[in-house]
C-alpha cells in the first residue's frame, strides 16, 4: 500500500467535478485508489503556517504538524492504528 498526495485540484479534475480551492498547498490523500484524508497548510489564524491533516474513517482523526512531513507521517500512523483497531475481532 501506498499513500500518495495529489493535489486538490489534480483530484477534482480526475472525480470531474468543479475545483473547491486554488490552493496549491491544499492535498487529497490517496491510498491506492481512493482519497483517505487530507492534508493542508493553515493560512490563517492561531494555527497559521502548520500543517492540518484528517483522515476519513468513523473517528474522524485529525489533527496538525509543523511541516507536510510531519503531517504525513501522522496521518500514515494514525491511519495503521485505525486499520488494525478496526480488523481486530
Amino acid at each position: 500500500m501506498r499513500f500518495i498526495l495529489r493535489t486538490q485540484q489534480q483530484q477534482d479534475r480526475l472525480e470531474k467535478r468543479e475545483p473547491f480551492t486554488e490552493n496549491p498547498n491544499d492535498y487529497a490523500v490517496v491510498l491506492d485508489g481512493p482519497v483517505v484524508g487530507r492534508i493542508y497548510l493553515y493560512e490563517h489564524g492561531p494555527s497559521k503556517g502548520k500543517w492540518g491533516w484528517f483522515l476519513q474513517s468513523p473517528t474522524g482523526a485529525s489533527g496538525y504538524g509543523e511541516s507536510l512531513e510531519d503531517a504525513k507521517e501522522q496521518l500514515r500512523q494514525r491511519w495503521f492504528t485505525e486499520t488494525q483497531r478496526l480488523t481486530k475481532p
